[in-house]
Parts: structure tokens; C-alpha cells; sequence
């Protein structure tokens, strides 16, 4: 199986997203009807066999439920990047009624926000280009320093895991400090 089924990192397509869900709803009858199949023919006067039968069968679907949980979690977090946002805005299936369609018109409906990914994309390439002018003790070559602490700023956000929406606010600020060493 592909790991990436596993991972919250990265990012998916819609089809890719409606792939894994029709995946999960399939696998889902597969478990749960012959549960339903099952049930009559063990009848109420069970026997050790049929107990154990039902045991087994019950442990395998708590099992195959905590695996298709995971995996619908990591499959909507990775469709959350690809919008960009952050994974866990799939926290709002916990709220009633309106929570599940949130999810599934964001998730399913709703184009990927490849403009969001670029740009941070496009500051992350530009944050190691221009960290190679500045030296380890923070200060720029040829500055006053506040570039300097500005990258240690954008360095310690990217460590802590800001939002985009925080490192956008730390690039304003780079470029307001780089207008006025001009």
C-alpha cells in the first residue's frame, strides 16, 4: 500500500480525495455486510463458536475502523494544504448537521488554492536564497542588522509551525524593514 495514505504532509487533488472516499465507502459494505449476514444465523442461543465468531468478527471491524479513520483524517488534511489552510479545519465535522457539509463541499467541490501554495512556495525558495546574505550571527553583510532579525523571525515561525497566514504577516514586515534600509 502506498504510505502516503499515511501521511497528513502534503497535498491531494479532488479525484484523489473522492478516490480515498469511495475507497472508504466501499470497504465499508465489505465490512458491514456480512456483520448484517452474520447476525440471524448466530441466533440467540449462540454456541462457544459463534461467540467467538462474533468476537473475531467485531475486532476486525474495530480495527478496520481505526485504519479507515486515519486514513480519511490523513487524506483531509493533505486536501486542506492543497486549499491551502491548515489540516485541522477538519475539525469542523464535529459540529451538527453542518460541520459534515462544510467539509465535504470544501473538500470535495471546491477548486485547490494552488495561488496560496506557490506564493509560500515561491517565499520558502526565497528565504533560503537569501539567507546566504547573512552571517550566522544574524546580521546582514553590508546592513544595520534588522534584516537579520527578520529571517531569525521567518526561521523560528517555520520551526514553530505558523500558520500561512502569520509567515505572510512576517514577509509585510521583512519588506516594510527592507524599505527602510533603503
Amino acid at each position: 500500500m502506498n504510505r502516503k495514505y499515511f501521511k497528513f504532509s502534503g497535498c491531494d487533488s479532488r479525484s484523489e480525495w473522492w478516490a480515498i472516499q469511495f475507497f472508504g465507502a466501499l470497504s465499508s459494505l465489505l465490512v458491514i455486510i456480512p456483520a448484517l449476514l452474520l447476525d440471524p444465523f448466530v441466533g440467540d442461543g449462540k454456541t462457544g463458536k459463534e461467540k467467538l465468531l462474533v468476537l473475531l468478527w467485531g475486532i476486525w471491524m474495530l480495527v478496520w475502523f481505526v485504519v479507515w479513520l486515519y486514513v480519511t483524517m490523513a487524506a483531509n488534511a493533505r486536501r486542506y494544504h492543497s486549499r491551502g489552510r491548515s489540516g485541522w479545519h477538519q475539525l469542523w465535522v464535529l459540529v451538527p448537521y453542518l460541520g459534515i457539509i462544510i467539509v465535504i463541499v470544501e473538500l470535495g467541490f471546491l477548486r485547490e488554492r494552488w495561488d496560496r501554495v506557490r506564493i509560500m512556495e515561491e517565499n520558502r525558495r526565497n528565504r533560503i536564497r537569501q539567507a546566504g546574505k547573512y552571517t550566522s550571527s544574524g546580521s546582514t553583510k553590508g546592513g544595520n542588522g534588522s534584516m537579520g532579525a527578520g529571517l531569525t523571525k521567518v526561521v523560528s515561525a517555520l520551526v514553530a509551525g505558523q500558520s500561512a497566514r502569520n509567515l505572510m504577516e512576517i514577509k509585510d514586515s521583512l519588506e516594510e524593514m527592507q524599505d527602510g534600509d533603503e
